[in-house]
């Protein structure tokens, strides 16, 4: 059987205000996984498209880190209040981010293509 590919998208903050330094992928959620699972991973829903966001925050320590949603086993399974992990730069958090959610599709039967 034919693995159904994914297309991803990672597209420059949107909204009001573009901010350069954050981004959003998405793609259309696959049948396969489910919404509460999508949620589990902090993405957002907007209709059958999922959005994660990678974006800038302050480092306890006073610098700046690049914040990017857990997938699969990157997850925290007992702190809720982990559910994000960050890098040192946006190119840092950008590969590890599509790396995680390549692994996790795969995971769930899925090829992914980036475009």
């Amino acid at each position: 059987m034919d693995r159904e590919t994914i297309k991803v998208s990672v597209r420059v903050g949107s909204g009001h205000d573009p901010d350069p330094d954050s981004r959003h992928i998405l793609f259309t959620r696959p049948e396969r996984i489910s919404e509460p699972e999508i949620r589990g991973c902090m993405a957002l829903l907007d209709g059958d498209q999922v959005v994660f966001t990678i974006g800038p925050g302050p480092d306890p320590t006073g610098g700046r880190r690049y914040f990017y949603p857990f997938f699969g086993e990157q997850r925290p399974r007992t702190n809720r209040l982990r559910q994000r992990v960050s890098a040192d730069s946006l190119p840092e958090a950008l590969v590890s981010a599509k790396s995680g959610l390549a692994a996790f599709l795969n995971e769930h039967g899925y090829d992914v293509e980036f475009a």
